[in-house]
């Protein structure tokens, strides 16, 4: 995003996924931003590029309901280390930028997927992207645009959606009142550093964090919440993703996770930097 916030969607995935319901999260390392999805799993000795395929991606959501994974819009899993030394050598040069590629890449997934929350950087593109997901065959999708350049739902400012439901389109505004989320700016949700972004990331989940980082997760969740049917509003929404942190539902899914296909020690040693 052109913001350059902590990665909001991948903590807001454990919530949802911590609701029992299963959560394909598609993950990449940092091309814009401080830190990707890909970036915080591998401090936790999580390979998303081992879990970039079909059978392992299904395997994993049968036994604990979350997985992230790579998508192959580039070339097959097993060849992505082709596409991370690009990335590594154009880090190297200071060489990132934002394309209309970058809005659609990602809409390739290595599963047939039903419904999705799809954030952009720029809203110009998101009839088309809706149209693009009607066409193959979604059910639900919120496309949205933190205007100013978010590619989340905001909590610093109204939030462009547009959604896909039942193969019709309509677009809408929401604020951060709809969601019952006191508005908060830019510097409280900024991303200060990767080691700052995997602290807040773990303070969230383990319900220490209470303040706009954690509402914008808040935010996220309950929107993935109502895609899914679970409640009928963003406040409801807003209020079973409260009730998931404060019962540690979302810490649990991330220690069976990093159990099952990372490395304990790795998480540990970052709760004792985060303080938990």
């Amino acid at each position: 995003d052109k913001l350059k916030t902590f990665n909001v969607s991948t903590a807001a995935s454990f919530i949802v996924s911590a609701e029992d319901i299963a959560v394909a999260k598609q993950s990449f390392f940092a091309v814009t931003g401080v830190s990707g999805s890909g970036d915080l799993f591998k401090v936790f000795g999580i390979d998303i590029v081992k879990t970039s395929n079909a059978a392992t991606i299904k395997e994993n959501l049968e036994r604990i309901g979350f997985i992230p994974y790579a998508a192959d819009f580039f070339v097959p899993p097993k060849r992505l280390s082709c596409v991370l030394n690009f990335i590594r050598k154009r880090d190297e040069i200071g060489l990132k930028y934002l394309t209309p590629y970058h809005l659609a890449a990602n809409v390739a997934t290595s599963i047939k997927l039903k419904y999705r929350i799809y954030g952009v950087f720029d809203n110009r593109y998101s009839n088309m992207l809706a149209k693009l997901f009607q066409k193959l065959g979604y059910k639900r999708v919120l496309i949205t645009y933190g205007l100013g350049g978010l590619d989340e739902i905001s909590n610093i400012g109204n939030t462009e959606i547009v959604e896909l439901n039942k193969n019709k389109i309509k677009k809408y505004i929401v604020s951060p009142k709809d969601f019952g989320i006191k508005k908060a700016t830019y510097e409280d949700i900024k991303a200060v550093s990767r080691e700052q972004h995997v602290i807040d990331f773990l303070r969230i989940l383990f319900n220490k964090e209470k303040g706009p980082k954690r509402d914008i997760v808040l935010m996220n969740a309950a929107a993935t919440f109502y895609v899914m049917g679970k409640v009928k509003t963003f406040k409801e929404g807003v209020e079973l993703a409260k009730k998931v942190l404060e019962e540690n539902k979302a810490a649990d899914k991330l220690n069976k996770l990093v159990k099952l296909i990372g490395d304990p020690n790795k998480l540990n040693e970052w709760k004792i930097k985060a303080k938990l």
